[in-house]
This record gives structure tokens, C-alpha cells and sequence, in this order.
């Protein structure tokens, strides 16, 4: 079972999911970047950290924010926070793309209380600005969620 993430706030207000500890200020002001819910510098993610910091400008989403970090002395670093699933879904587009790839939708019946908490995840880190840009994309979805969220 998965363990529960921390949430910290970004230097823009933003809340970001980091990891069941949490992420240590000083230990990770030395990373070029971190990636939302996964331990800093964690080497068997998919995405290296210097391609997410080409995508800060390029990939629309993909970066968070900056998370105040601090040095030994006691200085705030910033260090970039990025959204992996953003970046491995511009990553599966542009493939598509290029290749001319005809893919089919496979849909798995999984665990519904593992889906239902995985969906809970997702409301309570929604803010109220988020909340109001789904609602003019699709407001049946905003209600919903809206509703998990209390």
C-alpha cells in the first residue's frame, strides 16, 4: 500500500505532493530539480532531471514552481519542481506524433477503494483557481470533484 505524501507550498503559494517524509530543505538545495511526489534526486525515475528542466518553458504544465530549499549556511536555494505525469504525457504525444502510432485505449477494472483514494488524492490538493479553470472545461467533472473535496 502506497504511503500517504507530505504536502509542501512553493514559493508561488502552490501546495505540491512530495514524499511520505516529506522532502529536507537541505538536502536537496544541491538538485537541479525535483519531481512532484518522488524522493529528490531518485535516479530510477523515468524522467532525468535535466529534461525536465528543458521542459520548464517548452511543455505547457510541467513546471510547478519553486521549492525553497536551504543551504548549509542558511541560505534559501530554489530548487524547480516539475509534474512528471504532465511530462511523460508530452513525452507519449510527441511519439504518437512523430511515428504515426495508432494507439487503442486499454481500459483495466482495478481496485475501486485503491481508485476512489487515488481520485480523493487528486481532489484535496485542487485549489480554488484550478477548481474554476476545470469548471469552464467541463463542469460535471469540476462538481464531482468538488463534492470529494467537501
Amino acid at each position: 500500500m502506497a504511503k500517504e505524501k507530505q504536502i509542501t507550498v512553493l514559493t508561488n503559494g502552490d501546495e505540491v505532493a512530495t514524499t511520505s517524509i516529506g522532502w529536507d530543505k537541505v538536502e536537496v538545495s544541491n538538485q537541479p530539480a525535483l519531481m512532484a511526489g518522488w524522493k529528490s534526486g531518485a535516479s530510477h525515475h523515468s524522467i532525468s532531471l535535466g529534461f525536465a528542466l528543458a521542459c520548464k518553458d517548452k511543455v505547457p504544465g510541467a513546471f510547478l514552481g519553486m521549492f525553497p530549499a536551504e543551504n548549509e549556511k542558511g541560505e534559501i536555494i530554489e530548487v524547480p519542481v516539475f509534474d512528471p505525469g504532465v511530462i511523460n504525457e508530452a513525452i507519449q504525444d510527441a511519439a504518437i506524433k512523430e511515428f504515426d502510432l495508432d494507439v487503442k485505449t486499454i481500459r483495466i477494472a482495478g481496485n475501486r477503494s485503491g481508485a476512489k483514494k487515488s481520485l480523493n488524492e487528486i481532489a484535496g490538493t485542487m485549489n480554488a483557481e484550478t477548481l474554476e479553470a476545470l469548471k469552464a472545461v467541463n463542469p460535471e467533472l469540476a462538481e464531482k470533484l468538488s463534492k470529494l473535496t467537501g
